[in-house]
């Protein structure tokens, strides 16, 4: 049965008032920005999840054809791992004994920041080793590590590492190794980093304070979220309650692997003194506000006093 051109444009009219009367989200306020361009270019988009970030995808990291080196005794034949948008595990190496005789070895892997140059003497972090054992000639070993226990936050590089031990002198020495090209996001599904602090006095007194923020959801779900930041004295414990100045919480719907960066302008009454920066990140659940994390700028800013000045 068909429907009369009037019974629809009523159905119609009261959809567009019921989507009116729904609750719309939040969206902070962006008081300023001073973020220069080229900063926010530079902002690689890695976080941005390549799968459904529940569920652990295979990586295969490609080697292609490679030539043994002389005097190479094992060769990483194999590299993969499963990873999230923020996470890695099951980091899996397959090395291969190229000689005829019985070789031993150990391996590991790293991470380290993109691009460097010399990935093992910039890690981050270096996986425990895991020995080769008595390899037979011609045969492979498979070898898993888990993933990283430490705490980390940011892009970076993952790489495995091999190296032989000579049957006779005990000595090990480099066999080979292999590096993932494509950076990855190792950190807490909501991740928080202060990327500027800027403070310019002014005549009264006080300080215009310009904190610049990147917020990255690096889940599969659309999230509401809070962020703040407090200007407090080193030593003090509990900055978002007793520091200088505590930022109200400012809302934000992420989409599922978004990342935002906005700056916040805020004219504050500094006394003297050295003050650090944090910032603060938190995610709806239900009507409450649950901590998901913090950040540390790594640089004080000192405030002068007017005989300094």
């Amino acid at each position: 049965m068909r429907l009369k051109p009037l019974i629809v444009m009523m159905l119609f009219a009261a959809l567009l008032a019921t989507n009116a009367c729904a609750p719309q989200p939040t969206v902070a306020q962006v008081l300023a920005t001073n973020t220069p361009s080229s900063a926010i270019q530079s902002i690689t988009d890695t976080a941005t999840p390549m799968m459904q970030i529940d569920n652990f995808e295979l990586i295969d990291v490609p080697l292609g054809e490679r030539e043994p080196q002389a005097g190479q005794n094992l060769q990483i034949t194999a590299f993969n791992f499963q990873r999230t948008g923020h996470a890695i595990d099951r980091i899996t190496v397959e090395i291969r004994n190229l000689t005829e005789a019985t070789q031993s070895g150990r391996a590991w892997y790293l991470l380290s920041p993109p691009g460097a140059g010399d990935p093992w003497s910039q890690a981050v972090y270096i996986s425990p080793e895991q020995p080769v054992e008595a390899l037979p000639a011609g045969e492979t070993a498979v070898i898993i590590f888990d993933s990283p226990t430490l705490p980390l936050a940011g892009d970076y590089n993952l790489s495995a590492w091999a190296h032989q031990i000579d049957a006779s002198s005990g000595e090990s020495n480099h066999a080979d190794g292999v590096i993932y090209p494509t950076s990855l996001f190792i950190g807490p599904p909501l991740f928080l980093e202060i990327d500027y602090v800027d403070l310019i006095p002014t005549d009264e007194g006080e300080q215009i304070v310009y904190v610049t923020f990147t917020i990255r959801n690096n889940t599969v779900d659309v999230l509401d979220i809070a962020y703040s930041y407090s200007i407090s004295q080193p030593d003090d414990t509990t900055p978002w309650v007793t520091g200088a100045f505590t930022l109200p919480f400012q809302e934000m719907r992420l989409e599922p692997g978004a990342q935002r960066t906005l700056t916040l302008r805020n004219v504050i009454a500094l006394p003297a003194g050295e003050f650090i920066v944090n910032g603060w990140l938190h995610q709806f659940v239900g009507d409450q506000l649950e901590f998901q994390s913090s950040f540390e700028f790594p640089q004080s800013i000192q405030i002068a006093t007017a005989q300094d000045a």
